[in-house]
């Protein structure tokens, strides 16, 4: 089944050619389900060709497509662009952070970081803060941490979550996790927690761009993704994604 899987999703990233952000997001489903499968080594190949060949192309025959930029000795998780598009934030498999000039003509920076592999990456609407979450040695939950992207300082303490994401609203007062039943919240600066229940596995999470009423985009194992009013923490609509059955929510 998983086989099928990952051939449909590379089918659908070829078909999606004109759409990059869609036929990417497809092309790496594709490529992370295919390390998953189980059965002889030559056909965890071809699935793993298979998968790979779909995300070049989706790559390769953008015509936006401006520069490959290197660095990163093992497949990059998450990526991040500051509001101003002019710094990058990358994460990769084997935990490292790294900054970059987003016209890749300048040397990234690699933070010091915990992490044996990351999740997710955010930058904070100022493009002042790095948030990267990810799994550490000897921890059971996964963990958040913090950077200044001036001074690649250290900011706070490890922070606590289930999840494998991390954003910022678009305010910049506000840094969330989803973890399990709920939404984890940290105000910023100062990193006081709060939470938002939401009742249901929560996989992944959006902020809506409008700072006048801040708003949460919330999606899990159901088939739907309900939005939620921040200062109030009150259900505001929920919206059906998918059909009946397994629903597999990749992004927000």
């Amino acid at each position: 089944r998983m086989r099928a899987t990952v051939r449909q999703l590379a089918g659908q990233a070829w078909q999606k050619q004109d759409e990059l952000d869609v036929a990417l997001l497809l092309a790496l489903e594709s490529r992370v389900t295919a390390e998953k499968l189980e059965g002889t080594q030559t056909e965890k190949s071809v699935a793993r060709t298979a998968a790979t060949s779909s995300l070049l192309r989706a790559l390769l025959g953008s015509s936006g497509l401006q520069r490959l930029m290197y660095g990163h000795n093992q497949p990059v998780r998450s990526v991040a662009l500051s509001d101003d598009g002019k710094t990058l934030a990358s994460g990769d498999m084997d935990g490292v952070i790294r900054l970059w000039t987003a016209d890749g003509l300048s040397p990234s920076r690699e933070l010091d970081s915990e992490f044996i592999v990351i999740y997710s990456v955010a930058l904070s609407p100022d493009g002042e803060l790095l948030a990267a979450c990810g799994k550490v040695k000897n921890a059971q939950d996964k963990r958040i941490l913090l950077w200044k992207v001036g001074t690649a300082s250290r900011v706070g303490n490890p922070l606590a979550t289930q999840g494998n994401q991390v954003a910022f609203s678009p305010d910049g007062k506000w840094l969330a996790s989803p973890s399990g039943d709920r939404i984890l919240l940290w105000s910023i600066p100062d990193l006081s927690a709060d939470q938002l229940y939401t009742g249901d596995y929560v996989e992944r999470i959006a902020f809506s761009p409008n700072v006048d009423r801040l708003t949460l985009a919330a999606g899990g194992a159901k088939e739907d993704v309900r939005l939620w009013d921040v200062a109030s923490k009150k259900e505001l609509l929920s919206l059906p994604v998918g059909s009946e059955g397994e629903t597999q929510l990749y992004s927000l």
